[in-house]
């Protein structure tokens, strides 16, 4: 993202944030998003992760939020020593902080209650 003047971005608001969401810095729901370095949201709903695709740099923190009725896990598969299977009741959240030197690469979050219930992290 090219640097933008702070006194640009007071006086037009709503483009900053056209601009911040054309750059992939807001969360979507569904797609790909990409963590701001505040964290991202992972949603559990409707037995699917939303985004299905999260875009992520090491260190960076994930929260994952159960919307849905029904029990969830969530598990960063072949690397359980990041994040381990944990439950999530409805209405629950859990968050993990991304070790600082996870290597760059695609990992699979997965739901262990829904075999399909998949996601991709793509760390960068």
């Amino acid at each position: 993202m090219s640097f933008i003047p702070r006194r640009f971005l007071l006086r037009l608001p709503c483009c900053a944030v056209a601009v911040l969401a054309l750059d992939g810095y807001l969360p979507v729901r569904g797609g790909i998003a990409r963590a701001a370095t505040t964290g991202i949201e992972i949603k559990l709903l409707d037995h699917l992760f939303v985004p299905d695709q999260i875009r992520v740099r090491a260190g960076d923190r994930l929260t994952f939020r159960n919307e849905d009725e029904d029990l969830h896990s969530v598990v960063l598969v072949g690397r359980e020593d990041i994040l381990e299977e944990t439950f999530l009741d409805p209405g629950t959240t859990h968050g993990v902080v991304l070790p600082g030197d996870l290597a760059p690469g695609s990992y699979q979050l997965a739901c262990t209650i829904h075999v399909d219930m998949r996601a991709e992290l793509v760390v960068g």
